[in-house]
């Protein structure tokens, strides 16, 4: 009796050791089939975070690159505008100024008494040598009948003229550019009333080159590209960098009445002699030009100043390299900084995961990491609710076992009675 009860142990005992090996076969291809789960969801959750916050912050990013790019191009503009006017005043008083001092050299002149008695044989050796201590070509005396006679001997008839009218009345003024009706090149003329005891008995004019308010002009410019010139009343060039526009006399206005590569430039100019002063834009020899425009006191010209719309807006060229260079940066510190949190997030989640997994595959051999059951957040109370689940599963088995142990025990000895009885 007893070798049977020891043969039947041991015949137990070696299916259990067999049962034992094929479940740790299947528990390792289990571990593997895990390990494999883990890389995946590891990879899928880091991918997901870097995947959505490099979207995120890249659209962020983006979307104030934009309004930056959007806001600075209409400061720039602003700005451009701000300054070109600002230049344009103060180029416009600058001319009024020279022109007046010309008007003052002459009023001088015509203040003294040999000037004043219209004696043509006093009035010309004066005449001659102020000529030589002035920007004037020439200098005349133009009696009421418009006969004029200059230092030099030459003499026009000059009463139809605008400018020697309103001298003869009695107000100093410039005249727009002209053909002299003596050397026939184009010039400007200034004209000054001559006074005795209170009436006008004559005018002084004083003939300068027709470029001479080119002076002006270029002396002043708005960056490397940009332009001035001076717009008489009728919207034609009479000063200019450019001497060609000026001895061409070029109007925009009648120039497109036969060539419409003009339009442009002609609405600014129509927009400048009805406004006066402002801002507009146009285009002009495939340039695409700002233009500030104010009127010069004591005459109906204009003074303008352009500024080259590339190069005001040079600034934002710069500004669009320095957002994607910044924008850039911050992607990259974003998939960093979401790789490290990545790594936070789903190395946790993934290993209670794998434990969840393992209770589902009845291996409660394994206990949740101290790491995890000390955390203080959520996955800490999973982690901590898993080891309960493991540690009652592990007390229900040994339950079972010793249930199981005390049947066989019960058996067995029932097996014994039951042999011995018969």
């Amino acid at each position: 009796m007893g070798k049977f009860k020891l043969f039947k142990k041991k015949k137990l005992f070696d299916k259990k050791r067999l049962f034992k090996k094929k479940d740790k076969k299947k528990k390792d291809t289990k571990k593997n089939i895990r390990k494999k789960e883990k890389k995946v969801q590891i990879t899928s959750v880091k991918t997901k975070l870097i995947a959505y916050f490099s979207i995120l912050i890249l659209a962020s990013t983006a979307a104030i690159g934009f309004m930056l790019m959007r806001k600075g191009g209409a400061i720039l503009v602003e700005e451009a505008e701000r300054s070109i006017t600002l230049l344009t005043k103060e180029s416009a008083k600058l001319t009024a100024s020279r022109m007046e001092t010309q008007l003052r050299t002459l009023e001088m002149i015509a203040q003294r008494e040999d000037i004043q008695n219209m004696d043509w044989v006093e009035q010309q050796p004066v005449l001659k040598g102020h000529v030589q201590k002035t920007d004037f070509i020439d200098i005349g005396v133009v009696q009421l009948d418009g006969i004029a006679n200059y230092s030099n001997g030459d003499t026009a008839e000059l009463g139809d003229r605008e400018y020697i009218q309103s001298a003869l009345n009695g107000k100093a003024n410039v005249s727009d550019l002209l053909s002299s009706r003596v050397t026939g090149g184009i010039v400007v003329m200034y004209a000054v009333p001559i006074e005795k005891d209170g009436k006008v008995v004559g005018a002084l004019v004083g003939r300068r080159d027709g470029n001479s308010l080119g002076d002006v002009v270029r002396d002043i410019s708005y960056g490397e590209e940009g332009d001035t010139y001076i717009v008489d009343g009728k919207g034609t060039i009479i000063a200019h960098s450019d001497a060609s526009m000026v001895v061409g006399q070029f109007n925009p206005i009648e120039r497109v009445e036969d060539d419409d590569s003009y339009r442009s430039i002609a609405d600014l100019f129509e927009k400048i002699l009805s406004e006066r002063e402002g801002v507009g834009t146009y285009s002009f020899r495939d340039d695409d030009l700002y233009a500030a425009y104010t009127p010069i006191d004591g005459t109906d010209w204009s003074f303008v100043v352009t500024a080259n719309q590339n190069e005001v807006l040079a600034g934002i060229y710069t500004l669009q390299k320095v957002v994607m260079a910044f924008a850039g940066s911050i992607l990259l510190i974003s998939i960093i900084v979401t790789y490290i949190m990545g790594n936070s997030i789903a190395n946790p989640i993934v290993k209670i995961a794998e434990h969840s997994g393992e209770i589902a595959n009845l291996d409660i051999t394994q206990d949740v990491s101290q790491a995890l059951l000390k955390r203080k957040d959520e996955i800490g109370t999973l982690g901590n609710a898993l080891q309960n689940i493991i540690n009652n599963l592990r007390d229900i088995i040994n339950e079972v076992n010793q249930s199981s142990e005390q049947v066989v025990a019960t058996s067995e000895e029932l097996t014994a009675t039951t042999q011995q009885s018969a």
